[in-house]
């Protein structure tokens, strides 16, 4: 009995050391990547705008899209690019734009210190708000529903189109809408069937997928409903004549750019900038060439350089 019970004892210390040489080993070794939500609680970088200046580059975050940032007959365009060319110029740095290819890894990619700034239209919530400095809102908007209008809807009267679409919220109740999970709109979706008391299914899109890219799936009938804030839902519906915009689904939302918790130089300096700029009419005109000309819009998504 003594002989067995040392045995085991033995094999007992024995597997203890193991354990911990394997523990040991896996601490030393290669990293798991963070998880999406781990990614986002990540401390950031330590960088302001002292840095900015010394490295002689700003850079911004954004997306390839038809009103923040495009190339349009070799020549680079934007609402968001504009804006920050202009405070590159003030600073008397070179503006870099970082393009995001998931709109849902942004605020990892500027905490890691990947950019600088986000700028591509972003909604003000709690969530991100944790995780980012907003700056002072630009644009104050709502989200819109996005749905197809019926296939001869060019034959129909105004109120027979209106009786096929969805013009209340209501009417979303156990039907499925289809947006991307680190979305203001996945938000809001969250918060409606709360308020309504009853379900909205959701349909997760890939992040990779731009506003433009989901318009032209609910225009094509690939997806029934999606959001999309309003000032680009008007814009994109000139373009897609056979999608309904005119459902609200939220309150007016303010929409910022948004920096670093550890960048507060940086956010006064565009704070001031912003309001220097909208009582020029320079803002004026860049903010109407982007999101109310609507002409000069689908003639740059008709053309064959964008």
């Amino acid at each position: 009995m003594y002989k067995i019970t040392g045995v085991v004892k033995k094999m007992a210390f024995f597997g203890l050391i193991l354990c911990l040489l394997i523990s040991c080993f896996s601490c030393t070794g290669k990293k798991k990547p963070l998880g999406r939500d781990q990614e986002k609680e990540a401390k950031p970088v330590d960088y302001d705008l002292q840095d900015i200046i010394d490295a002689g580059v700003l850079r911004v975050i954004t997306t390839y899209s038809p009103t923040g940032y495009f190339l349009y007959k070799g020549k680079v365009m934007g609402f968001e690019y504009e804006i920050f060319q202009r405070m590159a110029d003030h600073l008397g740095t070179s503006l870099e734009i970082v393009l995001a290819k998931n709109v849902d890894s942004v605020i990892p990619m500027l905490n890691r210190g990947e950019g600088d700034i986000i700028a591509l239209g972003y909604t003000i919530t709690t969530d991100r708000k944790e995780n980012v400095s907003f700056t002072e809102p630009y644009m104050i908007t709502h989200q819109s529903l996005i749905q197809r209008k019926p296939d001869n809807w060019r034959k129909m009267t105004l109120d027979n189109i209106k009786k096929k679409l969805a013009t209340d919220v209501v009417d979303l109740i156990g039907d499925t809408v289809s947006v991307r999970k680190n979305s203001s709109y996945y938000l809001r979706l969250k918060e409606l069937s709360n308020e309504l008391g009853d379900s909205i299914y959701i349909d997760v899109l890939p992040g990779e997928l731009s506003d433009e890219e989901i318009i032209q799936m609910v225009s094509e009938g690939e997806i029934k409903y999606s959001i999309i804030d309003n000032h680009k839902a008007l814009i994109h519906s000139s373009y897609f004549s056979n999608i309904d915009v005119d459902t609200p689904v939220s309150l007016s939302q303010r929409i910022a750019w948004a920096v670093r918790k550890t960048s507060p130089d940086l956010l006064e300096l565009i704070n001031k900038g912003l309001v220097s700029l909208k009582r020029k009419p320079d803002y004026n005109l860049i903010y109407k060439k982007y999101f109310k000309n609507k002409n000069q819009f689908n003639r740059r998504l008709d053309s064959e350089y964008y």
